[in-house]
């Protein structure tokens, strides 16, 4: 070798040393900025054979996305299921709860960690200036959290019009507002999971497949056991203490043994399933378009499960229909073209519906039960129930409780076949004594001798 042209030769001394070393510092420097990046897009994709523990399984079949936060460097991860890989789309700066750890109670100024959905969202001319351009709210309390008697809501995913800062919101997890403006278009209501960790944790991608698989067979069986009435098998995936709809396990077998009798058929179609792991606890959810001679509906379901000696349980489910989703199979609609006399006709139809409910609402509130029944259709079903069934659970529960309150937002009227019926959903908050819930009402209304009369409606928790 030249020892001109060697660093490390006599000639030139110290200095040469020196302008080595520096020389090394600064390579070493710019490729640990290199490897850094490169290491994140590894350990965040199936490349290197590692996945993150909370994706156990996409829809491959078209393409789904996934959000990951991690407190511990203040970073939203999107992934995406494309050409059937698990992949990091995209990661962000985001800030968290100023305070660590899990969210517990009101006010804590925590943010909450597990898995959790979008149920609503806020443009930027319906949000206070602080919560910026955009705001997704999230199910926080989900159903874990309210076994665990977690307390607070209101915990969103927004943009701010200040500088983003590390640990500086009051719960929410805040993006820039280019950033969640960029996120928009992955996000899918009710679909799109956002799993909030302190640390993510990546498996090798043979037991992320081990996991899936297993998670999907435990749900293939629990799907063909309730399309084809076999009630001990359906049974024997609900845990003992699952709770759903206000049901225990008892009473959801006893509500499907009345379904099953009464259904000479059912069909069950679900699609784009997709399973998540948080903790102790995991989330699957899929698209399922229910079919029998008494109902049809499509919707999102979830399950949340745990894993006990026994394997697999479904410890809680929840079924969110889409706008207009949830329909008697005999009832048909179609879409008219009206005149402007037309639709101020079904304007002042709908305020007579705003009114009806609102009585609906007052009476349950009052529990005077025989004004609330007189809002229903002899022909009432829901839950498996008739009318006079209705009534007596309505009663056992006006005797169970002695304060009711029930707050109603957010009401969407959607009325049909001529003004003759007409499909209404809004946020249903519930409080009694030592019980509360909040969710989803959907309700089917028709017009009896000029009167609107209650004659389906269904409840999905929030």
């Amino acid at each position: 070798m030249n020892a001109s042209k060697n660093p490390f030769s006599q000639k030139g001394g110290k200095n040469n040393f020196l302008s080595c070393f520096l020389f090394f510092l600064l390579f070493l420097f710019s490729f640990s900025g290199k490897v850094d990046g490169t290491k994140e897009v590894r350990i965040h994709t199936g490349h290197d054979k590692a996945i993150p523990l909370s994706l156990l399984g996409m829809d491959f079949q078209e393409e789904s996305y996934a959000i990951l936060v991690e407190k511990q460097t203040q970073k939203l991860f999107l992934y995406g299921s494309l050409d059937g890989e698990v992949e990091l789309i995209k990661s962000f700066p985001c800030s968290t709860g100023e305070n660590s750890g899990d969210k517990k109670e009101k006010g804590d100024r925590k943010t909450p960690e597990g898995i959790y959905f979008f149920t609503r969202t806020f443009g930027d001319e319906e949000l206070n200036p602080r919560y910026g351009v955009k705001a997704f709210v999230l199910n926080y309390p989900n159903f874990f959290d309210r076994l665990q008697k977690k307390d607070g809501r209101g915990i969103w995913l927004h943009g701010t019009n200040k500088s983003l800062l590390p640990n500086d919101s009051k719960g929410c997890i805040a993006l820039n507002n280019q950033d969640i403006l960029e996120l928009v278009k992955y996000i899918s209501l009710y679909l799109t999971p956002i799993i909030v960790l302190e640390e993510i944790e990546n498996l090798p991608e043979e037991e992320i497949g081990r996991k899936e698989r297993q998670l999907k067979n435990f749900v293939y069986k629990w799907l063909n056991s309730w399309e084809n009435k076999e009630l001990l098998n359906y049974m024997s995936c609900y845990a003992k203490d699952f709770r759903s709809k206000g049901m225990n396990w008892l009473q959801w077998k006893k509500y499907k043994d009345r379904l099953n009798k009464r259904n000479n058929k059912i069909n069950i179609a679900i699609s784009g399933m997709q399973g998540f792991e948080h903790d102790s606890y995991y989330v699957v959810v899929f698209r399922q378009d229910y079919h029998s001679n008494l109902l049809k509906s499509s919707g999102v379901k979830r399950l949340y499960l745990q894993e006990g000696d026994e394997g697999l349980k479904i410890v809680g489910e929840v079924w969110n229909p889409p706008r207009g989703g949830y329909l008697p199979t005999r009832e048909k609609t179609s879409v008219q073209i009206v005149s402007s006399k037309r639709q101020d006709d079904l304007k002042i139809e709908a305020e007579k519906i705003k009114s009806f409910i609102e009585k609906w609402r007052r009476c349950w509130e009052d529990k005077e039960l025989e004004k609330y029944m007189r809002c229903y259709s002899e022909n009432f079903k829901a839950r498996g129930m008739d009318r006079k069934e209705w009534k007596y659970l309505k009663q056992v529960l006006n005797g169970t409780y002695k304060n009711i309150k029930v707050n109603i937002t957010d009401a969407e009227i959607d009325i049909k076949d001529g003004g003759k019926k007409a499909e209404v959903s809004f946020l249903q908050d519930y409080q009694a004594d030592h019980y509360s819930d909040k969710g989803l009402k959907r309700m089917l209304l028709k017009k009896e001798e000029g009167k609107w009369k209650i004659v389906a409606e269904e409840w999905s928790a929030l």
